[in-house]
């Protein structure tokens, strides 16, 4: 059996159909004709997911995630990260849907000295995200909760595509949210737990944190309008996308999250992400941030767009009006890349 393409060929570089009908069904010939040769070129192996035709780790992860997509879920996930919280709100959900959270059935798994049952309830419960949230004595009676048997991800379903709740999915999600910080100021503040008390957060919390959201939002929206004004008197020609991103770093272990948000020209935002990681300083989280915004907007194939940050040191640099090489040495890497992107 020949090694090599070429030992199929003849020495004008056409195939050698008498070797090939050694091998190979008669069947199988005319499509090796319709192939052409090139012995001026060398032989190298192609990628057929990609135009381009060359393998990459994003074009692997698109071929195997169209293998089992589920549309559903999709529009689920989707869903679950465009609700209008904080991006660290949205990170939690996550965790809850996926089974993340650091409960006392999950923390029992690693550390056996650890308790497992519930903290709010005097029932020997496994505390799991179902039991927390909806099941769990302390506030059943007290809190409106949703009845479910199945697991996390079937419970958040089950409310989020309830078009008579669609009003409300903002208070659902804080609800949940403050039921989880009330639950970890009991477990470690050693508070004890008291219904009346996180009934009276919830009520007065609500307000004031839906209130300052849209604040918040506005002046997100405010200052996108301004800025298309400016540059549309300096440049002459408008954006089509604003791409927002921020990041937050923790020097104590290294760690940084970061969100991005995409709005139109409107200044209405349509969609929004975060996620976390480490960095060694602010500006290399800032950087950070900037790369996974960039690569959102070019998975996106979004055109003619206005990159917005806080930091202005990344800015300039991003702008050319500053060298990257007088930021800290372990920065400059993520900055290279962040320009280079972009």
């Amino acid at each position: 059996m020949p090694m090599n393409v070429c030992d199929l060929m003849d020495p004008d570089g056409n195939w050698d159909m008498k070797i090939i009908s050694k091998y190979i069904h008669l069947s199988f010939h005319d499509a090796f004709n319709s192939v052409t040769t090139n012995i001026n070129t060398h032989d190298r192996i192609r990628w057929k997911s990609t135009t381009s035709d060359n393998l990459s780790t994003k074009s692997v992860y698109n071929f195997l995630t169209k293998l089992n997509f589920d549309k559903d879920e999709a529009r689920f996930w989707k869903h679950l990260w465009n609700l209008n919280m904080l991006p660290k709100v949205n990170m939690f959900y996550w965790k809850v849907v996926s089974r993340r959270l650091a409960l006392g059935s999950n923390m029992y798994k690693y550390v056996k000295d650890s308790d497992p049952y519930c903290l709010l309830c005097d029932n020997q419960d496994l505390e799991d995200e179902m039991h927390l949230f909806v099941h769990c004595n302390f506030y059943l009676n007290n809190i409106y909760c949703f009845n479910g048997n199945s697991d996390s991800m079937h419970w958040f379903k089950s409310w989020m595509n309830n078009r008579n709740l669609t009003s409300k999915h903002n208070l659902i999600s804080f609800i949940i949210w403050s039921i989880w910080k009330f639950r970890n100021s009991a477990h470690f503040d050693n508070k004890v737990p008291n219904i009346h008390k996180l009934i009276d957060s919830i009520r007065t919390s609500y307000p004031k944190f839906n209130s300052s959201r849209d604040s918040k939002a506005s002046q997100i929206q405010d200052k996108a309008r301004m800025l298309t004004r400016n540059n549309h008197m300096h440049r002459k020609e408008d954006y089509d996308w604003f791409i927002m991103f921020d990041a937050s770093f923790i020097e104590d272990d290294y760690t940084m999250g970061y969100a991005i948000s995409i709005m139109d020209n409107a200044g209405v935002r349509k969609q929004c992400r975060a996620g976390c990681g480490w960095a060694s300083c602010p500006l290399e989280a800032e950087a950070k941030a900037g790369i996974e915004a960039i690569r959102w907007m070019k998975e996106l194939k979004l055109q003619n767009c206005c990159m917005i940050n806080d930091c202005q040191i990344l800015m300039k640099i991003l702008k050319g009006e500053e060298d990257s090489e007088a930021q800290p040495w372990r920065s400059q890497n993520s900055i290279c890349r962040c320009k280079f992107l972009l």
